[in-house]
């Protein structure tokens, strides 16, 4: 519960704040707007705590270890942490 809090907060927070900007800026004047402002802001917000998802898939599949040690063990180091994202972006 812990990890999918990490991950669900900030990217909430996130999206609101994005899309209230855009509301602000008037990105949202049409339906269209307000279609690409909603899915973009959730799209970045998805993008960054991707690394918390990582993590969080990584913990319910049983890798040992504490959280700094599946950071310091993903291949690819920290960028690692972002491996299929385009698949994870599209769905």
């Amino acid at each position: 519960p812990g990890l999918q809090w990490a991950r669900t907060g900030p990217m909430m927070t996130f999206y609101f704040c994005a899309f209230d900007a855009c509301k602000r800026n008037g990105c949202t004047a049409s339906p269209v707007g307000q279609f690409v402002s909603s899915g973009g802001c959730a799209l970045l917000g998805f993008w960054i705590v991707w690394p918390f998802e990582m993590l969080k898939n990584q913990t319910q599949a049983g890798v040992g270890g504490t959280i700094l040690d599946k950071v310091r063990n993903t291949p690819g180091g920290v960028l690692g942490l972002y491996r299929g994202i385009a698949p994870g972006s599209i769905s």
